[in-house]
This record gives structure tokens, sequence and C-alpha cells, in this order.
């Protein structure tokens, strides 16, 4: 464990530090940093440090007092960043990644994947991931870190910025109902035929005029076509747009 902190200044000169453990004199330096070795497991300690010029005089000790409880034993080395975090394949809502494996004295076992700087999910070794149920036209930026048992992250890759294609998914057949109808109105109930990708608007058709009604998701859309002509057929059909 080796500590470091910033020099003191002095009209004369500093001739040392005093490092203090729970403000006992603990140790003394002419150097800027002092390295503890041979620590026994688990043991607890509160340093600070005081200047001493030439007169004897001693500075205010440090601000904060720095406190820590040495590491037990076990694995604390990272595994390697991993690398070469590339695009596999996409589609308009899914995107396939692979990389280069992590190494590690005793072997990643999981890859964590942040998707915009949040927690994604994680897979298992494998170096590869599938990210789905994606928005289409919407833009990510990917990036993954490998953890090994003993919970120790690797540095992040490299970050993929991918903006997903359009949506060339056209939407089902709408369901269309006539419920109501008068000599000049003809009133219809409209619905999702299955998938709906991004639907935004239903188009009426009456033989050539067309109208334009807004969807509404999870719910059924009304629409009454206007100012028909008593005595006319009409050819009425309905898409969804």
């Amino acid at each position: 464990m080796t500590l470091k902190w910033s020099p003191s200044s002095d009209n004369v000169g500093v001739l040392q530090y005093i490092i203090y453990n729970n403000g006992v004199h603990f140790a003394a330096t002419q150097a800027t940093s002092f390295t503890l070795s041979n620590v026994a497991t688990g043991t607890p300690f509160s340093f600070s440090v005081r200047a001493i010029d030439a007169a004897g005089n001693l500075s205010h000790p440090t601000y904060d007092a720095v406190t820590v409880t040495t590491h037990g034993g076990g694995d604390m080395s990272p595994p390697s960043t991993p690398t070469n975090l590339a695009v596999a394949s996409k589609t308009d809502n899914r995107i396939d990644l692979s990389w280069n494996l992590s190494t590690d004295n005793v072997g990643a076992t999981e890859y964590y994947i942040f998707v915009n700087n949040s927690f994604w999910g994680r897979v298992p070794n494998p170096s590869y991931g599938i990210l789905s149920d994606l928005t289409p036209r919407a833009t990510y930026d990917i990036y993954i870190k490998a953890i090994d048992a003993a919970g120790n992250f690797s540095l992040p890759s490299n970050t993929l910025t991918v903006t997903l294609g359009e949506d060339t998914t056209p939407p089902s057949r709408p369901n269309a109902q006539l419920t109501f109808r008068t000599s000049t109105t003809i009133s219809l109930r409209m619905s999702p035929g299955g998938y709906d990708g991004d639907i935004v608007r239903y188009v009426v058709s009456a033989n050539n005029q067309q109208y334009y009604v807004p969807y509404s998701v999870n719910t059924e859309s009304n629409f009454t076509v206007p100012n028909l002509a008593p005595g006319t057929t009409y050819n009425i059909t309905v898409q969804a747009q």
C-alpha cells in the first residue's frame, strides 16, 4: 500500500514529513510518498501527514485523514480489455455483436453490455451478444466489459455507434368493419391486423377521395366518411400507414 501527497512549502525548507496512524506517530520520510509492506490482511488504518522544517515547526495535518482497510487475499487482477467489438449483423430492431475474448489469470466468466451508458445485460463467456427489440432508425452507443469470478471488471472495450435502418416491413392489412350508415355517411371501426410496426395513421379511401385517420395504440379507431351522394355506390378501402 502506497501513500502519496502534495509537497509542502516553507520559507527555509521542509525537512521531512511525519506520518500518523490514528493520531500516533507512525513513520517519517523526506519523500512525498510512503509504501507500507507486509501488512496483515484486514488491518484498518487512518493516516494523516504533517510537514516539519529544520526549526522543528510542524504544519497542520492533512485536511482529510485517509482511512483504509487492507484487502484480503485472492484474485485482484482484472481481465484484459475485450477488443474488436464489432457488429456481426443487424436488422431494423436487432444488433448482433462480436468481440475478441479477454484473458484473465483465472478466467473471465461473463461480459457486461452497456448501451447508451446504461447496463443492458450480460452474456456468458462466448464472444457474441444479441441486442433485440430495439427501435428502428435509433442510434445506439455500445461497449462491453469483461468480469472474472472474483468480480474484477476489465476496462471498457471500444465503443460502437450503430444506427439502425428504416423499418421496411409494411403493416399487416388492418381490420375494418362497417358500423353504421346513412344516406350521406358511412361509419367504420378499424384496428391493426397483426404486425403494427410504426403505424401512424389509417388511410380511408372512398372512390377517389382519401381521408387520414390517426392511429390509436392498443385501441380501435372510428371514422365516419362524410358528404356522400345518396344512391351512389362507393368502394371503401382502408390501409395502415
